[in-house]
């Protein structure tokens, strides 16, 4: 499974850079931290939203939702517990905390970013609203992170390197496998 890497961060817009090359820059260090890219549908230009998780080894997530350049909702939610098995990061019942923007998604990303690696999972003590939750239709991509490969150039949506994709059908048939995005798994195109 993969893990999220710890991040350094520049400051805020540094030298000046516009709300695109700052969305760039913070989506591209999201990818070199091994997030999970979530893009459902096929048509770039047609997306609504785009989901990406920050997996932590204890078993919890980080995820922020992009509805656009101007909105955005980030939480935190246990993902794997013992007790109760995997849980889905997109659509959960119940999240550690929750965050909402609706001015700017750059501070959305930071905001992920900018968060600690749990040491222990926390007991989740809100709500999920209902009408957030990120549902990934058969023709859903998912992208893994890798530090290794630069991202493409982005502005609002990434188009990701293909040989960075497998379909959603093969996703949820090895779910809770450890070896998830690994070479095997991954799909060249």
């Amino acid at each position: 499974m993969t893990m999220s890497l710890p991040v350094e961060l520049d400051p805020p817009y540094l030298d000046g850079r516009s709300k695109d090359e700052e969305r760039d820059y913070l989506l591209s260090v999201l990818w070199r931290t091994r997030a999970v890219f979530y893009l459902p549908g096929k048509a770039w230009s047609h997306l609504e939203a785009v989901a990406i998780e920050r997996r932590w080894a204890v078993g919890s997530s980080d995820v922020v939702l992009l509805y656009g350049p101007e909105s955005a909702l980030c939480y935190r939610v246990v993902r794997r517990r013992p007790d109760r098995g995997e849980a889905d990061s997109l659509a959960p019942d119940e999240v550690v905390w929750l965050y909402a923007v609706d001015t700017d998604s750059n501070w959305a990303l930071r905001y992920i970013l900018d968060q600690p690696e749990p040491r222990e999972l926390e007991e989740p003590t809100n709500l999920f609203p209902e009408n957030a939750r990120f549902t990934l239709g058969r023709s859903a991509r998912i992208y893994f992170g890798d530090p290794q490969v630069a991202p493409p150039p982005i502005r609002w949506m990434p188009r990701l390197p293909a040989k960075m994709m497998i379909d959603i059908e093969e996703y949820y048939a090895n779910r809770g496998q450890e070896q998830r995005g690994s070479s095997e798994t991954i799909r060249q195109e």
